[in-house]
């Protein structure tokens, strides 16, 4: 059976932070950004119940910083945006058209990648 396309889907920080839980997801990351990943999930769910939104610490602020990272790593490296694009069609059972990915570029101006 093929994967049939599927509507606009965007990647916003709640949809990100469910990916930090999947195994799956944390294969397809190079090794710099896993080792950033790795336990990011517990630790913005921890700051969340403790209700530290505004603490200069946030790891919320990590996972911002860590969706850009991800976002400009891929606009360089086919290999990871085609493992990306295949974790979501895996995860979703559809290819959505587009996948939308809101990030700060390495100057810090906000843009958008559709893949």
């Amino acid at each position: 059976m093929g994967v049939t396309n599927g509507q606009r889907l965007v990647v916003d920080i709640v949809l990100m932070f469910s990916m930090l839980k999947d195994r799956r997801f944390h294969e397809l990351l190079p090794a710099d950004l896993k080792e950033v990943s790795s336990g990011l999930h517990k630790r913005v769910l921890t700051a969340a119940m403790a209700g530290c939104g505004r603490c200069e610490t946030d790891p919320r602020r990590t996972l911002l910083t860590f969706t850009d990272g991800l976002v400009n790593r891929m606009i360089g490296d086919t290999a990871l945006t085609e493992a990306f694009v295949n974790y979501v069609v895996a995860r979703r059972g559809f290819r959505p058209r587009p996948i939308v990915l809101h990030y700060k570029d390495m100057e810090g101006s906000l843009k958008t990648l559709e893949l």
